[in-house]
């Protein structure tokens, strides 16, 4: 029977050779690591399994401001200067391109706001005299700025934007006149103002990404003849459904 042969046996030179075989296993590994790492290696390696940058988000948002007491500019003879909107309502969306592929991520947003609050209150003019007073107002608001975003961690992303805004209001309301009676007026029209937002939001599934945030927009509307400038402005509290493409 042929005796067991050693690695010294086989290699006479046995701790050089196999110092030089270890070195050569370690080289080759460390090569195949920066090879998967490289840019352009297939996603079977490493780098595949991180996320593909986004090209943009599309955002569905759902809002609620506290408008409160709004002030305009009333044609003589009315002695009240503020409308009583309480909490409004909105729906809206927007669409976030970014223009890099850094860690923070600066490009554009677009979008467009829809507003609208029915309402009826009552007042006590005093001497038993009750006032019943029906509120119509209604707001449009097309917006653009510019946008900061960045990934904390893989699953969330925080993101803020900025940009001038263009708004349409429409009031139907009661005023009351010097006489103490009310009085029916109603207005509409456009104005320039401004916008800031900030939001974060997580990623439910592959495809959608559920997120909250805040929102103030600024601006002054002329309603015409019988109301003159609303004051209008308003922080939003929001919740927003996200898609990326």
């Amino acid at each position: 029977m042929e005796p067991l042969r050693t690695v010294d046996a086989v290699c006479p030179r046995g701790g050089r050779a196999r110092g030089a075989w270890r070195a050569g296993a370690v080289a080759a590994l460390v090569a195949g690591l920066g090879a998967c790492a490289a840019p352009g290696a297939p996603q079977g390696g490493l780098r595949g399994l991180e996320p593909e940058p986004a090209r943009g988000w599309v955002q569905g948002i759902f809002a609620l401001a506290d408008v409160g007491d709004t002030g305009f500019d009333p044609q003589p003879g009315l002695v009240e200067d503020e409308l009583r909107l309480g909490t409004v309502p909105y729906v809206g969306a927007a669409w976030q391109v970014p223009l890099n592929d850094a860690a923070v991520r600066v490009g554009w947003e677009a979008g467009g706001m829809f507003g609208w609050r029915t309402d009826s209150r009552t007042e006590d003019q005093g001497n038993g005299l009750i006032l019943v007073v029906d509120d119509e107002f209604l707001v449009l608001e097309g917006f653009a700025g510019l946008l900061v975003s960045a990934q904390a961690g893989e699953l969330v992303r925080l993101y803020a934007a900025a940009g001038p805004s263009v708004n349409y209001a429409q009031v139907d309301t009661e005023l009351l006149d010097a006489t103490m009676q009310p009085r029916e007026v109603d207005g509409s029209g456009w104005g320039l103002g401004w916008y800031a937002r900030t939001g974060v939001e997580v990623q439910a599934t592959p495809d959608l990404a559920v997120g909250v945030g805040a929102r103030f927009v600024d601006s002054t509307i002329d309603l015409g003849r019988d109301l003159g400038d609303l004051d209008y402005d308003a922080l939003q509290i929001l919740l927003t459904f996200t898609a990326t493409f």
